[in-house]
């Protein structure tokens, strides 16, 4: 499970620093996300992620905490779940 963590947290400072090929590379196409920017709603596949990317990223200092994190893994497969909040510095 440490492994799939370390991912996450990998990604997690791909998408705050705008690094869309590493974040692709990481990912499957067909992921789904919920975030505060889709109002609730469930987003599918990789656009939003490169948008969001391309167009959002963060410079200067954060800090990222994982909150209630769910890390499941099945063979190369793994899931998770998690509230992230972001603290920039």
């Amino acid at each position: 499970m440490d492994e799939l963590k370390n991912t996450l947290m990998t990604l997690l400072h791909a998408i705050r620093k705008g690094n869309v090929e590493y974040y692709q590379t990481h990912v499957s196409e067909g992921l789904t996300c919920i975030e505060p920017e889709t109002l609730g709603n469930v987003v599918v596949g990789l656009p939003f992620h490169e948008y969001f990317m391309n167009n959002f990223s963060t410079t200067g200092e954060y800090h990222i905490e994982l909150i209630n994190p769910v890390i499941k893994a099945f063979g190369d497969f793994g899931y998770t779940t998690y509230t992230l909040v972001l603290l920039k510095k």
